[in-house]
C-alpha cells in the first residue's frame, strides 16, 4: 500500500529574475514541428536581450499591486477621491442578527454618542457579536449596510489602476475588460491585541482577481494593513482618520497581507471580492482605462529586436514566466486565461500579440531527471515539457513500477518537449499538476509542479520583413 502522500512544497516557492537568465540554443522543437537555428547570437542581440530583461524586472517591480483611497464623512474632501472618485458619504448604517429569529441590531457610524444607535454601546454590542474576529468573519446573511463601493466609483478607480484593458486592432480577449464586486465578509478586530498574522487569501473562483477592504468610521489606533508582492510592500496606515472617514484599500488575490495589532478601539471592515467580467456592451469600457500597446516603453526594445534580422532568423519562441499567480491548473483554466492576466502580465502579453506574434499561456513541467525512473534515452533529451494547452490537475492511480515515469508523462499530461527557448523571466508560481506513485524500496505518492508562462511564437524573419 502506498505511504502517506509526501510532496514538496512549491505553492510559496519562487524563484527569483536573473540578468543571466541564459538563452538557450534558438530554436523551437515540439513532437510535430522543428526550426533549426544558429546556436549562438550575435554580441548586439544579447546586449538587447540583457536590456530586455532589465526592463521587465524594472517594469515588474514598479507595477501597481495594491491600490486605496479615503472617503470623508458629510463635507469636506477625501485625500484619495480623486480619478472620478465620489469623497464625501453620509453616516454608514449597519444592520445585523445572529439569529433569524431576533430583530436587527443597528449602529450608525461614525459614532454621535446621542442616539442609542449610534453610542459606544451599539458598536461594542456589534463586536461582541462578530467577536472573535477570525478569518471566518460575519457572514452577509446576517448583516446589511448602506455602503456601497459602486455609490463611490471605487470599483471603477479599481479598473483604471489594477484591471487596465487593452486597445489593439488584432483581436484580443482583454479588451472591454471590467470588475464585479461581491460582499464577502465583516470583520472587527479590537484592541488591545487584534491582529492577523501574513497571509494569502484562497481565490473564492478563478475569475477572482483581488480583494477590496473597506475601513469603516470607528476610532482605533494600530491595525495597519500591510500589502506585499514581489519584494514591495504598501503601508495603509488607517487609524489617523479612522474616527471620521471610510477607507478602503484593494490589491491582487496573490498578494500577502497582514493586519498588525490594533491597541486601541475596534478597526470595523468590510471585505469585497472582486472578480473580472465582460462587459454587456463595448460603450461600457472606460477610455482612460484603455492602454495602447505601442504606447508603452517596452513595445520599442521588443519592435526593435523583431525588427532586427539577426534575432531569430529562422523564428523561435520567446518564454516568460507569469510574475502573477494564477489558478492555471483549474479545470476551467483555459477559459479564464488570459482574461485574467494581471499587472506585468498583461501588458508583455498583450505587447507581444500587438507586434503580430502567437501568444498563448502554457504550463511547464517541472520533473526530477535525476531522480526518478525515466525510459531509454528520454533522461538525456534536453528542453522543457510545455503541456499543449493548460491541463487541470491529475491524480493518476499509474506507478513507476510498471513504466518509466516518461510514459506516465506522455498518457496523462499531453505534452511536447521544447528547446530553445529565449527565456525573459525566471520567477515562476508553482502549482500541483501531476501526482502518481513512484515506486521505490517501497512505493509512495509523487507530485510533479507546472508554473504558467507566456509564450510567443516568433515569425520566421521572412514573415516579420514583408508585415
Amino acid at each position: 500500500m502506498p505511504k502517506r502522500p509526501r510532496t514538496r512544497k512549491f505553492s510559496q516557492r519562487q524563484t527569483s529574475d536573473d540578468d543571466a537568465v541564459s538563452s538557450r540554443e534558438e530554436s523551437s522543437k515540439t513532437r510535430s514541428s522543428h526550426v533549426p537555428t544558429s546556436r549562438s547570437q550575435p554580441n548586439d542581440i544579447k546586449k538587447a536581450l540583457k536590456e530586455l530583461r532589465k526592463t521587465i524586472a524594472g517594469q515588474r517591480s514598479a507595477a501597481s499591486f495594491a491600490c486605496g483611497g479615503t472617503i470623508t464623512i458629510c463635507g469636506g474632501f477625501g485625500t484619495g477621491g480623486g480619478s472620478g472618485a465620489v469623497s464625501t458619504s453620509p453616516p454608514v448604517k449597519v444592520y445585523w442578527s445572529v439569529q433569524e429569529e431576533m430583530d436587527a441590531n443597528k449602529v450608525v457610524l461614525p459614532l454621535n454618542r446621542a442616539p442609542a444607535d449610534s453610542s459606544p454601546a451599539a458598536l461594542q454590542q456589534l463586536a461582541s457579536d462578530c467577536s472573535p474576529a477570525t478569518l471566518e468573519g460575519m457572514e452577509p446573511a446576517n448583516f446589511a449596510t448602506t455602503f456601497h463601493p459602486a455609490d463611490f466609483r471605487i470599483i471603477r478607480l479599481i479598473e483604471r489602476i489594477l484591471l487596465l484593458s487593452v486597445s489593439s486592432d488584432k483581436e484580443n480577449s482583454m479588451q472591454g475588460r471590467s470588475i464585479s464586486a461581491e460582499l464577502y465578509k465583516l470583520n472587527i478586530y479590537s484592541g488591545p491585541s487584534g491582529l492577523f498574522k501574513s497571509h494569502v487569501d484562497t481565490p473564492r473562483s478563478v475569475r477572482q482577481v483581488g480583494s477590496l477592504v473597506v475601513c469603516l468610521p470607528a476610532a482605533f489606533k494600530g491595525g495597519n494593513l500591510l500589502v506585499r508582492h514581489g519584494g514591495k510592500e504598501v503601508d495603509f496606515d488607517w487609524a489617523p482618520k479612522s474616527a471620521t472617514a471610510i477607507q478602503w484599500a484593494a490589491f491582487y488575490s496573490d498578494c500577502s497581507h497582514e493586519i498588525k495589532t490594533v491597541t486601541e478601539g475596534d478597526r470595523l471592515t468590510l471585505t469585497y471580492n472582486f472578480y473580472v467580467t465582460k462587459p454587456e456592451h463595448a460603450s461600457k469600457v472606460i477610455p482612460s482605462s484603455l492602454v495602447e500597446p505601442w504606447t508603452l516603453p517596452i513595445y520599442g526594445q521588443l519592435d526593435a529586436l523583431f525588427r532586427n534580422p539577426q534575432f531569430l532568423p529562422n523564428g523561435g519562441v520567446l518564454g516568460i514566466y507569469c510574475a502573477h499567480a494564477y489558478a492555471h491548473t483549474s479545470k476551467i483554466a483555459n477559459t479564464n486565461l488570459p482574461l485574467t492576466l494581471k499587472g506585468s502580465d498583461l501588458v508583455l502579453y498583450s505587447v507581444l500579440h500587438a507586434l503580430g506574434a502567437t501568444v498563448s499561456i502554457r504550463p511547464v513541467l517541472e520533473v526530477d531527471r535525476d531522480h526518478y525512473n525515466w525510459g531509454h534515452g528520454c533522461e538525456t533529451e534536453d528542453g522543457e515539457l510545455v503541456g499543449e494547452q493548460l491541463h487541470p490537475y491529475q491524480q493518476s492511480s499509474s506507478t513507476t513500477e510498471y513504466g518509466p515515469l516518461d510514459q506516465i508523462i506522455r498518457g496523462e499530461w499531453l505534452h511536447g518537449r521544447m528547446t530553445g527557448i529565449t527565456w525573459l523571466t525566471s520567477q515562476k508560481h508553482w502549482e500541483q499538476a501531476l501526482s502518481y506513485v513512484a515506486y521505490g524500496n517501497e512505493s509512495s505518492v509523487e507530485t510533479s509542479y507546472s508554473a504558467a508562462a507566456i509564450l510567443a511564437t516568433i515569425p520566421h524573419w521572412n514573415k516579420r520583413s514583408s508585415s
